[in-house]
């Protein structure tokens, strides 16, 4: 038998299938070219030569010149289809890393054993092999007509089944990541089309449905092919960020390299990075990063094992200014650093320090020259002129030059700016220099005008008469600034107020509707609850009134929110005037809590505290909420003791509490022996419904320090908690001593 009779009775369908087979290949060849050598890259192009493959089986098939020639080519290439499941599956575990690695031996063995064996059935001919012949599809193996054979075509379909399983669950793990989920997606659609092409063309159509088979499932193949090839390259699925080959590329460049494993030891420094910084061979076996590298402060450091944290988590720096000590002197560098991925997993660091010493000796230097250059500065984005009244001729600034758009040095006359101020502006310019002829008061007002290219420009002008007009009466001196974006920021922040008014009258429809509508069927279901109770006391269950009892609870506790989230909402509604002195404020305050303060056998002390001023309701209220705080988180052993004091705060206080600089502030202070609390909670503990303890502990809803804060916020102060677990709590109002 000549098994290379080849006919051309079928020549196109041959390049039908022939061509996504050499395209098939063609891919393979660029994977193992262009994709870095690793496991998961290795069986990917198997995955693609196992289909290319089967694409060539389906071509020969096309041209032979009979039944017996294109079984004998069919068993040559069955490996193709055989193995196509196995490497499907193995690829989507390897992608998703599914399987940990002490599994992966058996599971391969339990895809690859099989594929073996099937082949081996095959090229046997344990069963006899029905081949029909088509118009166009030339001889087409039917895989339905022997039950070993159907179940090896199952045994294949079910594999590329879990394997596009695999991708798509992964893709949906990954739909938050913009660009490695939709990567996903677009490998998992290339082997879902192949997957669908076989269970419905070659397994549904002659099993299920009873009609011939249609073989294109090979050549939907490419699709898988083209698509994974295309989102791994576009996605960089392989971009392995590794040290090239070359190093003297590495060596030569003046910046210093340094390769970090994700334990963070060192596995590479270049030529010019050992002699920066000053290393010697043996200090670079595996040394931790920290042990080479010697911070100018703990600032430095700190910043350095941020960037290290951020790096190996997957992110990217870019110019982080660091300081370091070599040899006993310090240089400044500047850091940038990505991480090493290898097989989509994070392996490590690559740093990148240029020195920058020289760099910033010469901004040290020109900043010891900014003194002399202050008044300059205070011109910056200003111009300034010169005008001859009799000549109407002006000499212009470079900058005034460049906010007009005119050529430097060009001489211009008055007559011919008027001509790019808008015209709605005409009169008020001309009016203004005017009025400016007969005095010497500086005359100032804002105009427009318009560029060349259409652009408007706002300019603010200052016009005066010369200093001398007895030599020069007629000359007149100005200055110009360009202050288009100051008002292109005003508008806009005025559009801001009307939308910031828009949404303060939706929060008062929302007030009135909690006030309204949920407080009074709340009251209500607390009142006819208290009824039931006790009205019908005798006629319910024990298990019965519990529930009521809880229910009852319940409500009060909403109620409570509701009141609670009131106040909150209500907080920037207050517009209230009146002045009230704080030591009044905090009598009042003390004279409300009296029964409590009895009850807890408590002891209140506070001196006079010097100041007086508006919003009274409020920061009664912020008092009231420090005081029953310490009242009720105080220890059931010890009877509480609050302190309540105040001092003035220094402007250095204030600046690193971040309050503006132009006031005077007083710090309220509030101490007392109670239970306390960690200070690392110190800053959470004002945030709404925060909670340290549950309500059966203490009962309360986590608003009532977020309400302080935010009143303090409103009067232009802070508040801060500083606490100790067993020993007690101070909690700090910083507000201005005049609020107005």
């Amino acid at each position: 038998m000549n098994y290379f009779d080849f006919t051309v009775g079928n020549i196109n369908a041959f390049y039908f299938a022939f061509i996504p087979g050499l395209t098939g290949l063609g891919l393979v060849i660029y994977i193992l070219v262009s994709f870095p050598r690793n496991r998961l890259v290795n069986v990917f192009g198997l995955l693609t030569l196992a289909g290319s493959i089967w694409q060539f089986s389906d071509s020969i098939a096309r041209i032979c010149a009979n039944e017996t020639m294109a079984d004998f080519w069919d068993g040559v290439f069955c490996i193709g289809w055989l193995f196509f499941g196995p490497l499907a599956i193995h690829f989507s575990l390897l992608y998703s890393k599914a399987v940990k690695s002490n599994m992966a031996t058996l599971l391969l063995g339990l895809i690859y054993v099989p594929a073996f064996g099937f082949v081996s059935i095959y090229n046997m001919h344990i069963f006899p092999h029905h081949f029909t012949f088509f118009k166009f599809w030339g001889w087409v193996n039917n895989h339905h007509q022997d039950q070993l054979d159907i179940f090896m075509m199952s045994w294949v379909g079910i594999q590329l089944i879990i394997a596009t399983a695999i991708l798509f669950i992964y893709s949906y793990k990954l739909r938050e990541d913009k660009s490695l989920g939709f990567q996903s997606l677009i490998i998992a659609i290339g082997l879902a089309i192949p997957t669908t092409g076989l269970i419905v063309f070659q397994f549904m159509l002659p099993v299920v449905f009873k009609t011939d088979a249609v073989p294109v499932t090979s050549y939907l193949i490419t699709f898988l092919s083209i698509s994974t090839v295309t989102a791994l390259y576009k996605y960089k699925l392989f971009s392995l960020s590794e040290l090239i080959d070359s190093e003297l590329v590495l060596d030569e460049l003046p910046v210093a390299v340094i390769s970090i494993t994700d334990t963070g030891a060192i596995s590479y420094v270049n030529k010019y990075g050992i002699e920066f910084l000053a290393l010697g061979d043996t200090d670079l076996q595996q040394k931790h990063l920290s042990g080479v590298l010697n911070y100018a402060s703990n600032e430095y450091m700190a910043s350095f094992t941020s960037a290290w944290s951020q790096v190996i988590q997957g992110g990217f720096v870019k110019n982080l200014e660091s300081s370091l000590v070599i040899s006993d002197q310090t240089y400044f560098v500047s850091v940038s650093a990505s991480p090493l991925i290898s097989n989509n997993n994070i392996e490590g660091a690559l740093f990148c320090l240029r020195d920058i010493t020289p760099l910033r000796k010469s901004i040290a230097q020109l900043q010891e020259n900014e003194h002399s250059l202050a008044e300059a500065q205070r011109l910056s984005n200003m111009g300034s002129w010169e005008m001859d009244m009799l000549s109407r001729r002006m000499k212009l600034s470079d900058e005034l030059c460049r906010i007009y758009d005119i050529p430097t040095g060009e001489e211009v006359t008055y007559d011919q700016l008027l001509q790019i101020t808008h015209p709605d502006d005409l009169s008020l310019v001309c009016t203004s220099m005017l009025q400016q002829l007969g005095g010497n008061e500086v005359s100032e007002f804002t105009y427009r005008i318009i560029l060349k290219n259409n652009s408007v420009k706002y300019l603010n002008a200052r016009v005066q008469n010369h200093l001398d007009p007895e030599t020069n009466p007629d000359k007149h001196l100005g200055t110009v600034q360009d202050i288009t974006r100051r008002v292109e920021i005003e508008n806009a922040l005025h559009q801001k107020n009307l939308e910031l008014q828009r949404v303060n009258e939706s929060l008062e429809e929302f007030v009135f509707v909690a006030s309204h509508d949920m407080k009074e069927p709340l009251r209500k279901i607390i009142t006819f609850s208290d009824m039931i109770v006790k009205n019908e006391k005798e006629n319910l269950s024990e298990k019965s009134r519990n529930y009521f009892e809880r229910m009852i609870t319940s409500s009060h506790r909403m109620q409570t929110i509701i009141e609670d989230l009131l106040s909150v909402s209500g907080i920037f509604q207050n517009n209230e005037n009146e002045s009230e002195s704080l030591d009044r404020l905090i009598s009042d305050v003390v004279t409300d809590l009296d029964m409590r303060i009895r009850e807890k056998n408590a002891q209140v002390i506070y001196a006079p505290v010097p100041a007086r001023f508006a919003g009274s309701k409020q920061f009664r209220q912020v008092f009231f909420n420090l005081l029953n705080n310490s009242l009720k988180f105080s220890k059931t052993d010890i009877p509480p003791v609050i302190s309540i004091s105040c001092t003035e705060v220094s402007p250095k206080e204030a600046e690193k509490y971040k309050l503006a600089g132009n006031q005077d502030y007083i710090n309220i202070n509030f101490s007392d022996n109670g239970i306390g609390f960690d200070n690392n909670y110190a800053e959470k503990i004002f945030q709404m419904f925060e909670r340290l303890h549950s309500t059966s502990e203490y009962d309360g809803t986590g608003i009532g320090l977020a309400v302080c804060k935010k009143i303090a916020e409103k009067h232009k102060g802070t508040i801060t908690a500083t606490g100790t677990p067993g020993i007690g709590a101070s909690f700090s109002v910083i507000i201005p001593k005049q609020i107005k």
